[in-house]
């Protein structure tokens, strides 16, 4: 199996931001300058660290054993999604994906679900989608196959039902980790499957963005008008449907790129640190970092990479900070994700979405993204504590022993196809 290629976030840091570099030079939009030295440099700088980085930490995924338990109460869990869903919908007053449909008046930036339960349903959907994948491609059960599939074509659906291309990109995103994971050998189909998949996927993505618009389907003016493209420096060949893609994928590096040229960071502790933690929080506790409006190349363009608001509070220290910040979390959610061996393959899949998308956006602070978390690693400590103190399992563990994970590598291990 390649997990310890595909379930390492630090090689899907590398090279997402690789890709995103090769893009911007390209220079189909006017609206952003050449990107600054420095930045150059700092991208760099990370993209070889996280290779370092990556190569150790994925010696270890290869030589680790994740055994498969069949999960319970599956069906409970998707119920409860789905009449949350339902509930979200009726307090919302509309779907959004009918309503654009129908060519209503309101659009998905008027649904407003249920406060609260609408991102604790967001966030368990990552997690549970991810699960079931995994389940799926594990599980050996024809009937249990076919039901945990339904799970996450549920899930898709409902994000679809919402319009939210983020959420549909995510998960799409972790179903790919976790199936190119479980490859035992990479072919020449597998890399032209995953290619027209891909391409599929951004095209569909593009489709959807001049809906979104306003515009027919096959319409991308709207968005070549927003974001300064010359239609002559566009090859001829290319659907224009890809562009959404193209700009989505440099207008946040260009943004980063506007701010580290024009702007001098303020080196606000209080910023610092409202970068790193979940953004519910931050809101209270540096409330005057939350209300800064980050300047921008494009106004519709409204995003600055996972790095922007870093910069702008602390500078390429800031940026170092971040980063180091990012492997430190990568390393102990996948460590601690052990000791419940089924958790390894979503829990990696998750941090390699959360990631691969600072290239985007700041997910390491995103409440609902982040949350998704949550749900493994209360499982695991409620277990643990459970083995740690109840009479039935003190005589084996003892009541001060520390905490050793139930994934080992015996001596001499090869990993075969069960892994």
């Amino acid at each position: 199996m390649y997990k310890h290629i595909f379930l390492n976030p630090f090689y899907w840091y590398s090279a997402i931001w690789s890709f995103v570099l090769l893009l911007y030079p390209l220079n189909w939009t006017k609206a952003y300058e050449p990107l600054d030295t420095r930045l150059w440099l700092f991208f760099l700088a990370t993209v070889a660290a996280s290779l370092f980085i990556g190569f150790y930490f994925g010696r270890y995924l290869k030589r680790t054993a994740f055994p498969y338990r069949r999960p319970e109460h599956t069906i409970a869990c998707a119920a409860l999604l789905l009449v949350g869903y339902i509930a979200d919908f009726v307090y919302g007053g509309f779907v959004p994906l009918f309503a654009v449909l129908a060519g209503s008046e309101k659009t998905y930036k008027d649904f407003h679900g249920m406060p609260s339960v609408h991102g604790l349903l967001l966030s368990f959907s990552l997690f549970f989608g991810a699960y079931m994948f995994y389940c799926f491609l594990r599980e050996k059960d024809r009937r249990y196959k076919i039901l945990f599939l339904a799970y996450d074509g549920m899930i898709l659906l409902m994000f679809l039902f919402l319009y939210t291309r983020a959420f549909l990109m995510l998960m799409a995103f972790i179903i790919a980790v976790i199936l190119l994971s479980f490859c035992q050998r990479i072919r020449l189909w597998h890399l032209l499957a995953t290619a027209a998949a891909a391409i599929v996927l951004l095209y569909f993505f593009g489709v959807l963005g001049n809906i979104r618009s306003g515009s027919p389907w096959n319409d991308t003016n709207y968005l070549m008008g927003v974001a300064a493209i010359d239609p002559a420096s566009v090859p001829a060949f290319l659907p224009k449907q890809f562009l959404w893609a193209y700009v989505y994928l440099i207008s946040p590096l260009g943004n980063l790129n506007h701010l580290v040229v024009h702007y001098t960071p303020t080196f606000e502790i209080g910023g610092v640190l409202y970068s790193l933690v979940p953004d519910i929080v931050g809101r209270v506790l540096f409330r005057h970092a939350s209300d800064v409006t980050l300047p921008l190349v494009i106004k519709n363009l409204t995003v600055l990479s996972g790095f922007g608001s870093m910069y702008y509070f602390g500078g390429f220290l800031g940026l170092f900070t971040e980063f180091a910040y990012m492997t430190l979390l990568d390393c102990a959610l996948i460590r601690v994700s052990l000791y419940r061996s089924e958790y390894i393959y979503p829990t990696g899949a998750l941090a390699c979405t959360v990631t691969a998308f600072l290239f985007f956006e700041n997910f390491l602070n995103y409440t609902v993204v982040m949350f998704s978390f949550v749900y493994p690693l209360a499982v695991i400590l409620t277990v643990t504590l459970f083995r740690r103190y109840s009479p039935r399992y003190r005589h084996r563990y003892g009541t001060l022993l520390p905490l050793t994970p139930e994934v080992r590598i015996p001596a001499g291990f090869t990993p075969g196809d069960d892994d």
